[in-house]
């Protein structure tokens, strides 16, 4: 926006730098609307009294230890400062690929909104700018011009923004050099740094409530550990003794049907089935490649090949399991390793609940730009019931919910006393690097 003589202000078209505006809005006739001159919210006389007020809200930022709260706080004292209707704030999350409100309850429409300028590029210009930048409500838009606007106020230290504060106010007056925006600032200068200073507390605490889940886990599968170093030796220390027993076989049967020969067939199919056992346990715990190297994987094939080595036990424990995989399934981005410790953790939790046996259903599909792998058994896993997963400390949870994040997915849990449990496991296809 530009001012121009009489205090009136000419609304021009965002169509030179941002198309998408152009395309949502249509075509908006140019019009005129009158400024609304912006006062002096404090005279000079009354000057070390808003001092007052900023010093004792600095106090009370200081002072606070949610972020929640402070925003709060900032929407208090700019009510009587700024018009607005709705503020919120802002963050980038860990992959920067989309922003999530520090409110809460947060506004869905809001939220929506902004990260549909970011998507767009729209924001990307307004941080790149560095300055707050004001952005008709595309929601709100008719012939005569938007009903409102948003007020983006970029914010954090450092050469990155990250993240963004919002206004949403009447189409009046809002121009850069305002006295409202220049308030804004300085109380965002005051309470954004607190706010950041918080979530790099709660993410400390969170890496190291991750290291002791890490030291947990790794603890309790010692042995399992301990059992894949051994898988080499002990494979060829057991594959060596049973082809000799293979050997003899052959060389001890004849031509007749006797019942010894019979017996040595027997001998024979059992030691083939501990060699094809022996096998797959070599297949699964092969320690000649150590490097985590993240490449596509098969999740079908993965699934395949640990459903085959466990499928001894599942049945020792009287637990079906029915492999429902779909077909062209697309590859992920992942190592073998983490799909293999997902899978091993899952289905731990589902043997401790299954004491009475009962059965399982993986299922995999891809829909429109992620590969779903749900997991859906017999078994009640009470931890998993939606009343008691948000503050569940289940080592299983949240490693589970870590490996996901890790591949930029999602995981959700759901399960009931009379109809069983399910995971879904949700991969994305394209990591987006920004």
């Amino acid at each position: 926006m530009r001012v121009i003589k009489n205090n009136r202000v000419r609304c021009e078209s965002f169509s030179s730098s941002l198309p998408s505006f152009t395309k949502a809005i249509g075509t908006v006739k140019p019009r005129f609307v009158q400024v609304v001159a912006a006062k002096p919210i404090e005279s000079a006389e009354n000057l070390p009294q808003m001092l007052k007020k900023i010093s004792l809200f600095e106090k009370v930022i200081k002072n606070s230890s949610d972020a929640k709260q402070i925003i709060l706080k900032v929407n208090e004292f700019l009510k009587g400062v700024v018009d607005f209707d709705e503020a919120d704030l802002f963050f980038f999350d860990d992959f920067r690929l989309k922003l999530i409100s520090v409110v809460e309850p947060q506004n869905l429409q809001t939220t929506e909104f902004i990260n549909r300028v970011f998507t767009e590029g729209i924001l990307d210009w307004v941080l790149k700018e560095n300055k707050p930048q004001v952005i008709p409500d595309l929601r709100k838009v008719s012939s005569a011009g938007s009903k409102s606007n948003y007020i983006l106020f970029p914010v954090g230290e450092g050469k990155e923004p990250k993240g963004v504060f919002t206004l949403l106010t009447k189409p009046t007056y809002k121009y850069e050099d305002s006295f409202e925006v220049q308030f804004v600032q300085l109380v965002l200068n005051i309470a954004v740094p607190k706010i950041e200073l918080i979530k790099k507390d709660e993410e400390l605490k969170s890496t190291y409530h991750e290291l002791h889940v890490y030291q947990s886990k790794l603890s309790n599968d010692f042995r399992l550990s301990a059992i894949g170093e051994l898988t080499s030796g002990l494979a060829e220390d057991i594959l060596s003794p049973l082809q000799v027993i293979l050997s003899t076989a052959d060389y001890l049967q004849t031509d007749e049907e006797t019942s010894g020969n019979k017996n040595l067939n027997v001998i024979k199919q059992q030691v083939k089935r501990v060699e094809t056992v022996v096998n797959r346990l070599v297949k699964f715990a092969d320690m000649n490649d150590n490097r985590l190297e993240i490449k596509p994987c098969r999740l079908d094939e993965v699934i395949n090949d640990y459903h085959n080595f466990i499928s001894s036990s599942l049945q020792a424990a009287n637990i079906e399991c029915i492999l429902n995989l779909g077909e062209n399934i697309p590859s992920v981005l992942s190592h073998q390793d983490y799909l293999t410790h997902l899978l091993t953790t899952i289905f731990g939790m589902i043997k401790i609940s299954a004491t009475n046996g009962g059965g399982i259903l993986i299922q995999t599909k891809y829909n429109n730009g992620f590969v779903i792998v749900r997991i859906v058994t017999t078994a009640f896993i009470q931890n998993l019931t939606k009343d008691l997963i948000t503050s569940n400390d289940d080592l299983n949870i949240k490693m589970i919910t870590h490996l996901m994040q890790k591949h930029q997915g999602s995981v959700e849990f759901d399960a009931n006393e009379l109809t069983g449990s399910s995971i879904v496991l949700t991969f994305p296809l394209k990591k987006k690097i920004r």
